[in-house]
């Protein structure tokens, strides 16, 4: 019996992809798309594979609300690493996102990731370090410093010391105050009130593709906030279900002129 194109392109995984059950079926199809797009393209010359959401869900056969997260698994394991692309906006040209297969990882067998592998750099226990104090450590430095070179050259009280000592303080801790940038979230609030000023902005007018990319841009840029407690629970509990809302009001209103338009 002649095979169909996705019978072809999913024949082509390594038997450990194939056979695991640590990834979802979905993820293996959003993988031999992948495989299939560097087989026949441009990116069999340079391993970097070009190619947009709507492409890669019409090539792996898997509907929308399922291609993010099968990528997410793909990347969570190694298997392949993306750039997000860059959404159309007026007078600009959109840019595809770029996707590299990790062909080493492919061959390796596949273990089931646990909490520790995936948050452990979150969860390390640094509470028992003493935090180092930066104008303590520096002030100590300028002082000894400067108490050793004045006392070789001549006798010094300790009254010629102190002054010191406050001057380098309080010029550090001024230093300091500068680099605090205003505007900069610095809690889980002004986070999720920063994001929700993003995606009232990026997302004006997007299609469903776009809000996809959008999202994904999001996530990437929710993680240089990675100093802020909690910061993970934004996306979580606020971007991912704001996402979902846009995208049905905008399916909502696709069917509504589909149906006015019969």
């Amino acid at each position: 019996m002649e095979k169909t194109k996705f019978e072809e392109m999913f024949d082509r995984l390594p038997a450990n992809i194939k056979e695991t059950e640590v990834l979802r079926f979905q993820s293996k199809k959003v993988l031999a798309a992948l495989l299939e797009l560097l087989l026949h393209s441009e990116a069999r010359k340079s391993g970097i594979i070009f190619c947009g959401n709507s492409l890669l869900r019409k090539l792996s056969g898997i509907n929308e609300n399922k291609l993010l997260p099968a990528i997410d698994q793909l990347i969570d394991y190694d298997l392949i690493s993306r750039k997000i692309g860059k959404t159309r906006k007026e007078g600009e040209k959109g840019m595809a996102s770029e996707y590299i297969i990790n062909f080493q990882k492919l061959k390796e067998p596949l273990v089931e990731k646990t909490f520790d592998d995936l948050f452990g750099e979150y969860t390390d226990d640094k509470s028992s370090e003493t935090p180092i104090n930066p104008a303590i450590t520096i002030t100590s430095s300028i002082s000894n410093t400067n108490s050793t070179l004045i006392s070789n050259s001549m006798s010094t009280s300790t009254e010629n010391t102190i002054p010191i000592e406050n001057t380098s303080s309080t010029s550090i801790q001024n230093q300091e105050q500068v680099q605090v940038k205003p505007g900069i979230p610095t809690s889980q609030k002004e986070l999720m009130d920063y994001f929700k000023d993003r995606m009232e902005k990026e997302c004006k007018d997007k299609n469903l593709d776009e809000l996809n990319v959008i999202q994904e841009f999001l996530k990437n840029e929710l993680d240089s906030f990675n100093e802020i407690n909690g910061y993970q629970d934004v996306y979580k509990y606020f971007i991912v279900p704001s996402m979902k809302k846009k995208r049905e009001k905008l399916q909502d209103k696709e069917f509504e002129r589909f149906i006015t338009g019969i």
